[in-house]
């Protein structure tokens, strides 16, 4: 039965399963994505329209360990489909925050309607784990006002050694 859904950034999947990997996050990414498919109460959260998916297929789609993970995630029925729209003054709000990529929107959506967990090393999220560039005022208010557990990689990598301990 799932219990968890979590919505996984793109630069999360590209430092895991991509050609061009950052040296600085590409461990705990990969750890992350091959950890996350052994947790079976683990549902990776995707919007209706498939924004989510066509993104993780233009960075990824030639990517063979990218087309086998999904594969595997649609037969063992891990794929949780939701809306992935923000209300008007949701977008607005995240607007004034410089928080303005629609993809980027309708992750947050995504996460907000299931799960309201994600993990990212964007700086438009705030959470590069070297802190450079990023965009405070978007995660506090993703964080605070929207409340979803918003981790980069340090954090989600620690998350997901709990959900393998079985301690959330």
């Amino acid at each position: 039965m799932i219990t968890n859904y979590i919505v996984i950034d793109t630069n999360i999947w590209v430092n895991a399963l991509g050609t061009v990997k950052n040296p600085e996050y590409m461990m705990n990414c990969s750890f992350i994505i091959y950890s996350f498919m052994q947790i079976r109460n683990c549902a990776l959260v995707l919007d209706y329209d498939n924004v989510m998916k066509a993104e993780y297929n233009d960075n990824l789609g030639k990517s063979r360990d990218y087309q086998q993970i999904f594969l595997q995630l649609e037969f063992e029925s891990r794929i949780h489909k939701t809306n992935g729209k923000l209300p008007i003054k949701t977008e607005n709000d995240l607007n004034k925050r410089h928080f303005h990529e629609p993809e980027d929107q309708t992750f947050v959506a995504a996460a907000l309607n299931a799960g309201k967990h994600i993990i990212s090393d964007d700086s438009d999220y705030g959470t590069r784990p070297d802190k450079k560039k990023c965009n405070q005022e978007a995660n506090k208010y993703i964080k605070d006002v929207l409340g979803i557990k918003l981790e980069n990689s340090d954090e989600g990598a620690k998350t997901i050694i709990q959900m393998l301990s079985g301690l959330t």
